[in-house]
């Protein structure tokens, strides 16, 4: 399993983490939610965490600049790269505030938008992507749902191509138990109603009706609650000539259907894996997205259930996902003998943080990793995130990404642990 560290000339790295809103055919209906101007706002600061994904000599794209003290501490621990200001994604681009970068760099980036061709031409770079509406087609949840078909998997979900359909599909399924709709391109933690009654099914059809009268179509994954055990992802790359290359296996930590952490599984899981040609199974479906016109970053997201049971297509994901920044940074620091957990922390706070004292009280309680010193830490992934509250009205809500850096797993809770107390210290308050 390697990292995917594939050209030696320069990379420009961009970070769009919403892409799903790009990909979104006009006229789809949309499941109920909640709009949180200050999610979106921390959503659209992500691109920060790219840089863990960097080589000597790459650029970062950030819509914003990154925060100085993040880039010092950085480039202290041996993190070489560029950071420049441009928007990738801004679809109405302005040539005249485009910056310049090398000419043979590479654009590379989390997810493939459909403005990113013209993109990198105004920028002068290298662009080798499939077409968009491959892309577009990839990244669906039906497509996925399909693929399993395809493959011969055991494949539970119905597809409700109307808010009738879903009414009648989905009170079917009641019946068995608890069924989740799925929203076609839906995000994590987002477009994804986890129901229980026929009264909550009865409102969301008559939602999605609302809509259809206005002359949106429905496009919706409906799934049976499965008793899961454990999520796991799998990350691969297809090249341009359909070659397969594994990358790693992560385990995720996932509450309400959203992102909470990753973790390496340990061997006698990946001993599993093997032992049931999962591993096989995930070349298939290479082989099967290439034969379809796409190549480049894949993430598998799978489950172990109740009896031991697999779900080894869960969704399929045509781009990175926060596994490979996971990986970027088990890349960095295995060098050092150590490996290391993903995690976030939502936090509020009534005055904005400053974020040299939170690194300044992270290195004063050792915590703040070090190479130098091979103790277990925290290497802070972000700070725009963090600080993304304090641009709107106060109560603030911002979110720190880190990785824990360790040798043994029992190191992770202490250093959580003592992280927490820091935190409180300094009057951030962890909402999660």
């Amino acid at each position: 399993m390697e990292s995917l560290r594939e050209t030696k000339s320069p990379l420009a790295l961009s970070g769009v983490f919403n892409a799903e809103r790009f990909w979104r055919e006009q006229g789809l209906s949309k499941l109920p939610q909640v709009a949180d101007k200050q999610a979106e706002r921390i959503v659209g600061l992500m691109d920060e965490l790219m840089f863990s994904l960097s080589r000597s000599g790459d650029y970062v794209l950030t819509s914003q600049p990154m925060h100085g003290a993040h880039l010092d501490y950085l480039a202290s621990i041996g993190f070489d790269f560029t950071n420049v200001i441009c928007d990738t994604a801004d679809e109405n681009m302005d040539m005249m505030n485009l910056p310049k970068l090398p000419f043979n760099c590479t654009f590379n980036s989390f997810a493939v938008l459909p403005h990113h061709k013209q993109l990198s031409e105004l920028l002068g770079i290298v662009y080798s992507e499939p077409e968009n509406e491959i892309i577009r087609w990839v990244n669906g949840k039906h497509y996925s749902t399909d693929m399993r078909s395809r493959l011969g998997i055991p494949n539970p979900a119905r597809i409700a191509t109307s808010s009738e359909e879903l009414q009648e599909m989905a009170l079917e399924m009641l019946k068995e138990g608890p069924m989740l709709i799925k929203d076609d391109y839906g995000v994590s933690g987002k477009g994804i109603i986890h129901v229980c009654e026929e009264s909550v099914l009865r409102r969301i059809a008559s939602f999605l009706a609302a809509q259809e009268k206005k002359g949106c179509h429905t496009r919706l994954i409906l799934e049976p609650l499965l008793p899961k055990t454990l999520d796991f992802s799998t990350l691969f790359h297809l090249s341009e000539k359909g070659d397969f290359r594994l990358v790693s296996v992560q385990q995720m930590i996932n509450r309400d259907f959203a992102f909470r952490g990753i973790v390496t599984p340990n061997d006698a899981f990946h001993m599993e894996l093997e032992a049931i040609g999962y591993l096989e199974l995930m070349e298939q479906i290479g082989k099967s997205m290439y034969a379809d016109g796409y190549w480049g970053d894949v993430c598998v997201d799978s489950m172990r259930l109740e009896g031991n049971e697999w779900m080894p297509i869960v969704e399929i994901n045509a781009r990175k996902s926060m596994s490979h920044m996971k990986n970027g940074i088990d890349a960095f620091v295995a060098r050092h003998g150590m490996q290391s957990m993903l995690t976030y922390y939502s936090i509020s706070y009534t005055h904005e943080p400053s974020y040299e004292q939170i690194l300044d009280c992270l290195r004063r309680e050792k915590l703040l990793w070090d190479p130098k010193c091979g103790m277990p830490g925290i290497v802070p992934l972000s700070a725009n995130t963090l600080l993304a509250g304090s641009a709107l009205n106060v109560p603030g809500k911002g979110r720190l990404y880190a990785a824990i850096v360790y040798r043994m797993e029992e190191e992770c809770l202490v250093v959580e642990t003592r992280l927490q107390e820091i935190f409180a210290e300094l009057g951030l308050h962890i909402l999660n």
